[in-house]
């Protein structure tokens, strides 16, 4: 989705219409990944991406004193800006502080610049001008109002009308009807040569950008189901006694949340410095 967002691939409402969704990215993927996904399937993972760019985004609004480490991939802030940030909102975790979001900037260009109408991040021009396609098919994928848990990771889809969506013809002037056939012809002519020559380097491109969420949403799951004694037994050097010892040491969430990001050596260090204290 990010490539496709900077190929130009979005219509006029900001999003990819069901005719480029199903012509010319679905059918690419299905080859390459070995699945059969389908449109339905395309909107779900859709709302999954939009609903995680909604909380990412209520955090960075929330207050000027957020930002984000592209090196790191954490949210950066003052203790004062997180402690007035967890007070206003009791039920997260530490884990937006302290956790590492690989997908922060991807989201950023797939879907926080590609909501808004009329707020394109990337000029589409004569030779990919999305209106051409047909303005019907831009009211199937137009997705609003969800209910999203950073913390469990799950959100609550709410059912949403079709947005309105106007035809650009009534917008053109006379004088738009009087352009030179000459120049339309050459449009036309522009676009073609682009769909035959780019369209198979676009996909691959875009194929692998959705291995790589995949990867990550995989990634995540297998983290999820690591517990803190799987990463106790983990740590070199400690008999059983010290083992013990240590799950006394982690007493709330959010010792726990950092001991699974440490590395084995430096979960070693941590326990031995907290025995010695």
């Amino acid at each position: 989705m990010v490539d496709a967002t900077t190929r130009g691939w979005r219509d006029n409402s900001g999003i990819f219409s069901k005719q480029i969704v199903e012509e010319r990215i679905l059918p690419e993927l299905n080859k390459r990944l070995g699945c059969n996904k389908n449109y339905l399937n395309y909107q779900s993972r859709l709302k999954w991406f939009k609903n995680k760019w909604n909380a990412y985004s209520e955090l960075m609004r929330f207050s000027s004193g957020f930002g984000f480490d592209s090196t790191t991939k954490m949210f950066t802030a003052t203790d004062e800006v997180w402690a007035d940030y967890f007070k206003a909102h009791p039920k997260h975790s530490n884990k937006l502080r302290y956790g590492k979001f690989q997908d922060y900037e991807d989201l950023e260009i797939a879907i926080g610049n590609g909501v808004a109408v009329g707020k394109n991040s990337i000029e589409l021009g004569s030779t990919t001008d999305a209106r051409t396609l047909g303005t019907e098919e831009g009211r199937d994928v137009h997705i609003d109002g969800f209910d999203y848990d950073l913390e469990n990771d799950a959100f609550i889809s709410q059912p949403q009308s079709d947005p309105p969506f106007s035809s650009t013809s009534t917008l053109l002037s006379p004088k738009c009807h009087e352009i030179p056939m000459q120049k339309i012809t050459q449009t036309k002519r522009n676009r073609s040569t682009y769909e035959g020559s780019g369209v198979l380097e676009t996909l691959d491109e875009i194929s692998t950008s959705f291995k790589r969420i995949y990867s990550l949403l995989e990634k995540r799951e297998r983290e999820r189901e690591y517990t803190i004694w799987d990463a106790i037994k983990d740590t070199p050097g400690l008999d059983e006694d010290t083992q013990f010892k240590a799950i006394e040491l982690l007493d709330n969430k959010g010792k726990k949340d950092v001991f699974l990001k440490m590395s084995p050596e430096e979960r070693l260090k941590w326990i031995h410095h907290k025995m010695r204290g």
